[in-house]
């Protein structure tokens, strides 16, 4: 089959986010809120004012100077729509929403931040994005309390201090 044909049998299966998309890229556009777009083969990504992440289809709207550790997971929701194709929503979308978002924002407001990025993380829909996007929190979050300890024990300077040595 040739690319054309299947990237349009792709774009037909996962119609139902992609239209969803279109108008979300639209109010925002007319918000004046859309800040840049990357076109790739397989993927629009928008870059947005609102702090947001939001994968439709081949459409990803994340909030403008985020993470690529953001765009990757945003990228593994972008396969779970190859997947699931018009259940997409239904299946994930609404789950990721509902369950993992909302749920989050209204029962979990007195946790800590680092206590509701891991229960986020660790829930179905989010935790298979990250795994299709090649998201590794648990090696990033090694990494980090390394690095901590690390500066704890005085083998790392800051910045701050290398810069000051520098000025003086």
């Amino acid at each position: 089959m040739k690319p054309t044909v299947l990237n349009l049998l792709l774009y037909l299966w996962q119609l139902p986010q992609h239209l969803v998309a279109l108008v979300v890229w639209e109010v925002l556009k007319c918000a004046r809120k859309v800040m840049s777009v990357l076109r790739g083969h397989d993927s629009t990504i928008i870059y947005a004012l609102p702090k947001m992440g939001l994968s439709l289809g081949r459409y990803i709207f994340v909030h403008y100077g985020c993470s690529p550790l953001t765009i990757k997971h945003e990228m593994g929701h972008s396969r779970q729509s190859l997947i699931f194709g018009p259940f997409y929503l239904l299946l994930v979308g609404i789950p990721s929403a509902v369950f993992a978002n909302i749920w989050d924002r209204l029962f979990h407001k007195k946790w800590s931040s680092e206590k509701r990025h891991d229960w986020y993380y660790n829930r179905y829909p989010e935790k298979w994005a990250d795994k299709l996007g090649g998201v590794d929190r648990i090696s990033l979050l090694e990494k980090t309390d390394n690095e901590t300890a690390s500066f704890q024990q005085g083998k790392v300077k800051d910045k701050t201090q290398k810069d000051m040595v520098k000025q003086g």
